[in-house]
Parts: C-alpha cells; sequence; structure tokens
C-alpha cells in the first residue's frame, strides 16, 4: 500500500487484481518453503545433507531478501529520474561543480572575484564524476543521489540486524524503501540523499565504537571521517555530536573511562578542524 502515497501513481495501484494474487501466492510459496525445511529425511547422508542445504538457504535468504529490497528501491528511485528539470538549489550546485574541471574545487563568481563555496562542499563533487562519464543532463546529475539513496537502504537493514535481528532490519528497509520522500529526496541533485547516507553510516560505525572496552579505534575513526563527510554535505548535521555525547552516556551508563581514551580525544581534534574552518570560511565572506 505503501506506493499509494507517492503522487506518480493511482490511488487504486496497489490493488490490482495481478498484485493482489502475487501477494497471495508468494505468501502461500513462503510457507511451502517452511514445509520443506521442516521436511527430515529418515537417516544417514541424505540427513546431514539436507541439514547442511537447509542451513545456507537459512543463511543466504536474508541477504537475498535484501537485494531484492534494494532493487525494488532502485527502480523506485529510478523512475523518470531525468523527467522534471532542475530547481533553483540543484541548479546552484551543478553551476558551481563545473569549477571543479577549472580550478579543482567547487566555486562562484561574485563581483568578479572567485568565492569558494562554503556550503554543501562536498556535493558537487560526486555529481562532477557523474558529468566526467555521462556529461551534465537531468539524469546524469541526479544519479548519484539516486545511487546513495539506494545503498541507504542496505545500511539500514545492515545496522537494524546489527543492533535488534534481520527481521527488524529488513522491514525498517523494506519501509524506507517505500516512503515517497526518501524517493523524492533520491531524485534530486541537491544534499539531503548524500546527507542522509553518510549519516546512517556515522551513526552505525560510532555505535560499533563504543559498544565495546576500550573503544575500538579502527570504527571511531571511521565515524569520525564519516561524520566529517556528512559535515561538509551539510552543516546542519554539526547535531550528531550532542547526539552522540547523549548516546555515549547511554550505552556506557555511569562509567567514565572513555574520558581517558587518547584517540578519542585526537578524533575530536580532527573533527573540531573540519568544523571550525568551513565556518570560518563563512563569516570571512559576510564580513568581505
Amino acid at each position: 500500500m505503501l506506493p499509494n502515497y507517492d503522487p506518480r501513481f493511482p490511488t487504486s495501484w496497489s490493488f490490482q487484481p495481478k498484485f493482489v494474487i502475487g501477494a497471495i501466492v508468494a505468501l502461500l510459496a513462503i510457507r511451502l518453503f517452511h514445509l520443506w525445511g521442516n521436511t527430515r529425511p529418515a537417516f544417514g547422508l541424505k540427513s546431514r545433507m539436507a541439514q547442511l542445504r537447509q542451513t545456507d538457504f537459512r543463511t543466504a535468504l536474508p541477504y537475498l531478501l535484501l537485494a531484492a529490497i534494494m532493487l525494488l528501491g532502485f527502480g523506485l528511485r529510478y523512475h523518470n529520474l531525468g523527467y522534471m528539470s532542475f530547481d533553483h538549489d540543484e541548479m546552484g550546485l551543478i553551476n558551481k561543480s563545473k569549477g571543479i574541471f577549472k580550478l579543482g574545487f567547487p566555486y562562484l563568481i561574485y563581483a568578479g572575484e572567485i568565492r569558494w563555496i562554503t556550503t554543501y562542499e562536498l556535493v558537487p563533487y560526486p555529481q562532477a564524476l557523474s558529468a566526467l562519464i555521462f556529461g551534465y543532463s537531468e539524469w546524469s546529475m541526479r544519479l548519484p543521489s539516486c545511487i546513495m539513496g539506494t545503498l541507504c537502504i542496505g545500511v539500514i537493514a545492515l545496522m537494524g540486524r546489527r543492533l535488534f535481528n534481520w527481521r527488524v532490519g529488513l522491514f525498517a528497509a523494506f519501509i524506507y524503501t517505500c516512503m515517497p520522500l526518501d524517493i523524492r529526496w533520491a531524485q534530486n541533485a541537491f544534499y539531503p540523499s548524500q546527507c542522509q547516507f553518510l549519516s546512517m553510516l556515522t551513526i552505525w560505525f560510532f555505535y560499533e565504537a563504543i559498544r565495546v572496552r576500550p573503544l575500538h579505534r579502527g570504527y571511531l575513526t571511521a565515524a569520525s571521517v564519516a561524520f566529517c563527510l556528512t559535515y561538509l554535505s551539510w552543516e546542519g548535521t554539526a547535531f550528531l555530536l550532542p547526539a552522540f555525547i547523549i548516546g555515549l552516556m547511554v550505552v556506557r551508563p555511569g562509567e567514565w573511562w572513555w574520558l581517558k581514551e587518547f584517540h578519542l580525544y585526537r578524533c575530536l581534534f580532527f573533527i573540531a578542524v573540519v568544523v571550525i574552518f568551513p565556518d570560518a570560511g563563512i563569516y570571512s565572506n559576510v564580513l568581505y
């Protein structure tokens, strides 16, 4: 029923007989798989082989379902990807991305002066890469957002499986796949899709870093790099930092040993440099 909330589909789209009958057939097929899995040969090698096949199938099934969900998500996001003309937000970043081919960084010309882009700094780079391969068009400029929106489905599923189980992860991924707002974000060349994808990676890596004692240095470094990339996609993601502090105190209630982790301060210094430097550029441009 979720596609019915998408304005590109008719209201009664999901109630066509082929979909209703297909859903019933799929449900019956799943039940037959259960019956097949519960069947036990009477003896010997056949029994062990059947158990091995059953184990392999159960292990592979979540990944097969995730692949199917991601294909569905890509199809919904790719459909009519270049149908709409660029809006003013998209066009602003696309124009700045052309500076990457000239001076190696996105910029704009104001009053005859070259001004470095001081917000959404990272967004034009995937656009420039896509333009280098496919040229400039509505389709090619939105393709990076479409890909990142699809990859975010996999991140949500794996993160849900890590926190809870496969059922939660796949269910959350399926909901995200069919949400019209997320489909819209993946069809727009502005920052939301890239920012959401990198934010999910940052949150996942940070959780993996703080769930063990001592803090996992590899995941903490990965979370720091992912946060910097997220922040350079949109400065509003700085609010992740206080959320991480609260999350750390919730996961580690009454524990303060992590304050002695030297690697944590190295990561914070790296983050502070990335956060403060672009802001200094914004203020200097305003004063100028």
